[in-house]
């Protein structure tokens, strides 16, 4: 009985192969535990400046001369040792250090999602950079976004802001000329009282046989019940003047305290990171600036509304002041640039 008969016979090429599929795995593991290695060794020969030692002028000359590639492609190993950790690393060697580079310039939440939306793996390193390019786009137009959604607020907070400083001035404005009217009338009606209660007095002392007459006894009342009436006028006068007081007191500390808030608010979005580069300094003045016109229309067209009023010369006079310190304001700054 033939016992060899169950018996498989590999040929000479299969036996190759079996070989170096061993010899390929091997030297696969080998490569991928000392990616790491090369690394973490370069950027500790960069950063101690041990390149000079072995008489380097500088980090560039020792890659070439040494290691055999550029220095370009030296910082790639550093910023993978730099941006993942050894098992990182370790299980991702088989895409190759230049894929490992281009991860590790991503965030971590940009890696990810470049990792989920694409098989890195299989994928070329000029698909990986095109990837990589519509990621950052899609960021930058995010970015961009937010930064209009910044200034449009900024905006708007700036011309709240000026909004309220506008009325609270000419509020402020109203209340005193209102208070200042208020304080004529009781000055007024207190003089009238004096004058009354003089003439009452002088009345009420002339000798028995002048006062004879019912006429001269009906004026003596007649006036009496005028400096009732003129009292009661003046108490009116002074509680109203008090509750006016009391309301533009009340208007000043409330348009002060929404000034402040709104200023800090301002603050706050002013602090904000620029989003996508710097922001020019034309496009920060564009808001002043057109808040400025605003504010100065909405105070021309008060004006406008008291053409009539005794105080339009006073208004007009006050416009004219605020225009004429602008631009002495402006012609300091020039002449401190010059």
């Amino acid at each position: 009985m033939n016992t060899n008969e169950n018996v498989v016979v590999m040929s000479p090429q299969y036996t190759k192969a079996m070989q170096l599929d061993r010899h390929i795995k091997v030297h696969a593991q080998m490569a991928q535990a000392s990616l790491y290695e090369v690394c973490k060794g370069l950027k500790e020969m960069r950063d101690g400046k041990l390149y000079a030692e072995l008489g380097y002028q500088n980090f560039a000359e020792y890659c070439e001369n040494e290691v055999g590639i550029k220095r370009r492609q030296a910082y790639d190993y550093i910023s993978v040792a730099e941006k993942f950790s050894e098992n990182f690393v370790h299980s991702s060697a088989q895409i190759g250090i230049k894929k490992l580079a281009l991860l590790a310039k991503l965030s971590e939440s940009d890696r990810k999602q470049i990792q989920q939306e694409a098989d890195i793996e299989s994928a070329t390193v000029k698909e990986l950079k095109e990837k990589i390019k519509g990621l950052k786009r899609q960021h930058s137009l995010e970015l961009d976004d937010q930064k209009d959604q910044y200034e449009k607020k900024l905006q708007e907070l700036e011309q709240e802001r000026e909004n309220i400083s506008v009325k609270y001035h000419f509020n402020k404005q109203a209340h005193r000329r209102e208070l200042d009217e208020a304080k004529k009338k009781s000055e007024s009606l207190t003089a009238h009282i004096k004058e009354l209660e003089k003439q009452i007095q002088e009345l009420e002392e002339r000798p028995i046989e002048y006062m004879q007459s019912t006429a001269e006894l009906e004026e003596i009342e007649r006036l009496k019940s005028e400096l009732q009436q003129a009292k009661e006028r003046e108490q009116a006068v002074k509680a109203e003047a008090e509750r006016m007081q009391d309301a533009s007191d009340e208007t000043v500390a409330e348009s002060a305290q929404q000034i402040e808030e709104l200023q800090a608010k301002i603050a706050e979005l002013e602090s904000k990171p620029s989003v996508s580069g710097a922001v020019s300094t034309k496009e920060l003045f564009k808001p002043y600036f057109q808040s400025c016109m605003q504010s100065i229309n909405l105070m021309v067209e008060y004006i406008a509304k008291h053409k009539q009023d005794s105080d339009f010369a006073f208004l007009v006079s006050k416009a004219e002041q605020t225009a004429e310190a602008i631009k002495n304001q402006l012609q300091s700054l020039k002449n401190q640039s010059e």
